[in-house]
């Protein structure tokens, strides 16, 4: 279980340098969702409060010597993070966002690289739905792990 510790130590370490990344950047928003998509996050104020949440789950976990306390953790975090993207998603198909960081349709690249030419309400329809197909997975993953608990 010492896995668990080394998890909750790296994600404080994590929010650590969130935080003088964030002091750094003096006010400016820079996204990172390319590598810390995992862990739910799109720019550096996310890591910083996302790490900390998944460094108090490491460490609750590795004190419990609980694996399975940590995928709940994981998985509850999936659902309340994907439920909040998916309404994120939704309504930004129905107001013309001008304002910085979100007017974000040069973010969608990746969508419209793989699926061709694609409008903005397309792209936040697919991100929608995908947030949601999250969610679904993560509460089917949260009831079977509590019937096994």
């Amino acid at each position: 279980m010492e896995y668990l510790l080394l998890i909750g130590l790296s994600f404080f370490a994590l929010s650590i340098f969130a935080a003088h990344r964030i002091i750094r950047l003096n006010g400016k928003i820079e996204f990172t969702y390319m590598w810390s998509a995992l862990i739910g996050s799109f720019v550096w104020e996310d890591i910083l409060i996302f790490s900390m949440y998944f460094g108090v789950a490491g460490l609750l976990s590795y004190f419990f010597t609980s694996f399975k306390l940590f995928v709940l953790f994981f998985l509850v975090f999936w659902i309340v993070r994907s439920l909040g993207e998916a309404l994120y998603f939704f309504l930004q198909q129905f107001i013309r966002p001008e304002h910085f960081p979100h007017n974000i349709d040069g973010h969608f690249w990746f969508l419209r690289k793989v699926l061709g030419n694609l409008s903005s309400q397309q792209c936040f329809i697919l991100s929608q739905i995908t947030h949601q197909m999250i969610v679904m997975l993560s509460a089917v993953g949260l009831i079977v792990l509590l019937l096994n608990w």
